[in-house]
């Protein structure tokens, strides 16, 4: 998170430039809430984007999301969210009509009814990264979910926003032949509805103490225009690291994973990443592989 910010913050802010990304992780059991889950994340995947108005889009066509995907299942992860940077809000609004409806898509995208229950319900984090005016612009993280009823209002395609409106969102007049019910705000019926009343604060802490996956978080990270990836980076990166680590420790790093599976093939980096997650050393065919690739 501090390279993804620092990267931000150092590079794209200065020319009005965003920065999104997807968070993976894992899931645990939070026992200081009823029935809560702490999302874990252990490394951001920083997709092919543009630039759409004053925010960051991942490319629809993204070919290397099935890739990322496949490295973080040999990982034992998953995609648990997103977070993205944007120029502070006006008049302290948490988040923009935009963003809601963008939260409330992807929610709506990664929900399972994996749950006993079979309720549909979905678990996936927003992390909105903002200069802070009053600690003199430095970046501030602030996670949010949106709730379950922006979630089912965009699903049935009554929830939307305006250029014009830049605090609500709105609520659209029925078709005919077509019924959508009253939403009260405070006492009465409104077609605009505050971000606010459907904003989910979600806590974020640093653990004092946490086992983490990956050991080094030291190689390029992928789809950085001002800082392409190279082959190089491979022979640069394992200079660093002493010979006498555990196999498995040297390739401890997300983003050399992904490297390694879009320049070499995905089934070696399957094969390190299990290694990696098993703590086990690295079959020597494939460090063999790599060495010729770093001489």
């Amino acid at each position: 998170m501090e390279n993804f910010i620092g990267y931000w913050n150092g590079v794209l802010l200065e020319n009005a430039m965003q920065r999104t990304g997807f968070m993976y992780g894992y899931y645990l059991e939070d026992k200081n809430y009823d029935e809560g889950t702490r999302a874990i994340m252990e490394g951001i995947y920083e997709p092919s984007q543009e630039m759409v108005g004053e925010i960051a889009e991942p490319l629809t066509d993204d070919q290397e999301m099935a890739r990322v995907n496949r490295i973080a299942e040999a990982l034992g992860l998953e995609c648990i969210g997103w977070v993205f940077t944007s120029l502070p809000l006006e008049d302290d609004l948490l988040l923009s009509p935009e963003e809601v409806l963008r939260i409330a898509r992807l929610q709506n995208e990664h929900s399972t009814d994996a749950h006993f229950t079979k309720y549909v319900l979905s678990k996936f984090v927003s992390c909105a990264v903002r200069p802070d005016p009053a600690n003199n612009g430095a970046p501030d993280l602030h996670p949010f979910m949106v709730s379950e009823q922006a979630c089912a209002m965009l699903r049935d395609g009554i929830l939307s926003s305006s250029s014009s409106e830049r605090r609500c969102c709105l609520v659209r007049e029925a078709g005919k032949d077509e019924m959508i019910p009253d939403f009260v705000v405070e006492g009465r019926s409104d077609k605009k509805i505050a971000t606010d009343f459907f904003i989910v604060r979600v806590n974020d802490t640093a653990p004092k103490k946490h086992q983490r996956m990956f050991t080094h978080a030291d190689f390029p990270r992928e789809n950085r225009p001002t800082h392409p990836q190279r082959r190089d980076d491979l022979k640069k990166y394992f200079s660093k690291i002493p010979k006498s680590e555990a196999s498995w420790s040297r390739f401890a790093d997300f983003h050399l994973l992904l490297y390694i599976a879009k320049e070499i093939d995905v089934d070696t980096a399957v094969t390190i990443a299990e290694c990696v997650r098993d703590r086990k050393d690295i079959p020597e065919g494939v460090t063999m592989i790599i060495n010729e690739l770093t001489q």
